[in-house]
């Protein structure tokens, strides 16, 4: 091990420690006791449940007297919920603490990407943006999948730049196996798959393209193979198709209607339009068949006001790059989102720091001759499925690990011009982070 790596490792250990101490002082001061509410309820439960072999279930509804099966949200966040529910620590503060070890884990991940990317020095500023930001550290307190969906996306992205150093079929494997594990924490992850493993696939040059096309299905079959078991598992309780989630068509609802489309709250979403669709079913339909007739009527208001829909989106991204309304968007990121105040607040400003350093660390990268797709293509995702679905800090919260890596590039950049440094040869770095990387992941 190099001096430089145990600089790195210690410093990086630093930046943990310091990450640790801001999550569970936060945790205590703000959130405890925690009662969880919404998908916070769902995922505390559902850990709980889930020991108790029952299954994944709901929280909020039954059936016959028992909780009923429930898809609403991928598993792999309930899956990592469940391991001290299993030793029989299972109370939320537990699920609190044991979310801050993973959230350390995506702190450690960004460090050793942004080594990776340009040199030690960025790796640090770029785990010590994910220690302190309160877009990533406030997941880790609440109970929400936001906090194992940033672990993963940084994983995939940082195995996407090891395959790209070092192509070979198992780098390559391992980006498929962990685009997979992405999409069982977030749905919208899936994207992932055409995003970023379909152009690292075909972009290689070091074989020849029938060897790359025959990489990428092998890849693409490891991603499946990852969610498979969920979707089996799915098919086989539900009365209609369910594969990664059923929770779209009740988001859907909220959004497409009047409450959602004109005035004040347009862009955001209103619970009285779930709930008129809600009334409408019958009694005795289970969550896929709630989640059809959620989709059914999102989709005929969406057919009868098509002219307005492009109004509808543009507002939603304005709101959620803090360019529309951001007072507004605050006030809703607070109530009824649930944010505290100094996130919500804190969260904006620091969403357009990072941001605006992000577009500059993007063409650095470039100057470089670095690839940044890997990157970009976790704010584009979170930009779809705002588009899609309303604008929320939570769909926001995928873009986090891009521009702490991005602004991590532009502060060590700036700190080079001021000391006279030349900019780092990414070449120059592979051997470095052999080490690191491999001390990081072990």
């Amino acid at each position: 091990m190099t001096r430089e790596t145990r600089r790195f490792l210690v410093g990086l250990g630093a930046i943990a420690a310091v990450g640790l101490v801001i999550r569970v002082a936060f945790l205590f001061i703000m959130h405890h006791p925690y009662y969880p509410v919404g998908d916070a309820l769902l995922y505390h439960s559902g850990a709980n449940s889930l020991v108790d072999g029952k299954g994944f279930v709901l929280a909020f509804f039954l059936e016959n007297g028992q909780q009923a099966q429930g898809a609403s949200n991928p598993p792999l966040y309930v899956l990592w919920l469940a391991i001290p529910s299993m030793l029989g620590f299972r109370s939320p503060l537990v699920h609190q603490l044991w979310s801050c070890v993973l959230g350390l884990g995506t702190v450690a991940l960004l460090g050793v990407l942004g080594r990776q990317l340009a040199g030690y020095r960025a790796g640090l500023i770029a785990a010590a943006l994910a220690a302190i930001g309160p877009n990533v550290f406030y997941w880790d307190t609440v109970i929400l999948s936001e906090t194992m969906s940033l672990f993963v996306a940084t994983l995939v992205v940082l195995l996407c730049y090891r395959y790209w150093r070092a192509p070979d079929t198992r780098g390559l494997l391992l980006v498929g196996l962990s685009c997979g594990a992405a999409a069982l924490s977030r749905a919208e992850l899936v994207l992932l798959v055409p995003f970023v493993l379909v152009p690292l696939a075909l972009g290689s040059c070091t074989i020849d393209f029938a060897a790359r096309l025959r990489r990428l299905v092998v890849a693409g079959l490891m991603a499946a193979l990852v969610v498979a078991p969920w979707i089996t598992y799915n098919v086989t309780r539900f009365d209609k198709p369910v594969f990664l989630s059923n929770g779209l068509g009740v988001t859907l609802a909220a959004t497409q209607c009047d409450d959602a489309y004109y005035g004040e709250f347009t862009g955001l979403w209103s619970i009285r339009c779930g709930l008129r669709v809600q009334r409408t079913f019958p009694k005795g339909y289970d969550e896929s068949e709630r989640d059809a007739g959620y989709r059914e009527a999102a989709l005929d208001y969406l057919g009868d006001h098509l002219g307005r829909a492009p109004v509808v989106v543009l507002s939603r991204w304005g709101r959620s790059l803090g360019l529309y309304r951001p007072i507004h968007s605050v006030e809703f990121d607070h109530f009824p989102e649930g944010r505290d105040w100094p996130i919500a607040i804190g969260g904006l400003i620091s969403f357009w720091v990072l941001g605006a350093l992000s577009v500059y660390g993007a063409v650095l990268l470039r100057r470089r001759k670095v690839p940044v797709y890997p990157l970009v293509a976790l704010p584009a995702i979170a930009m779809i499925a705002i588009g899609i679905a309303f604008s929320s800090s939570r769909y926001r919260s995928t873009a986090e690990p891009a521009l702490a890596i991005l602004a991590a590039v532009a502060i060590d950049a700036f700190i080079r011009r001021r000391r006279g440094e030349s900019d780092p040869d990414p070449a120059d770095l592979d051997d470095r982070n052999e080490t690191a990387a491999g001390a990081a992941t072990s």
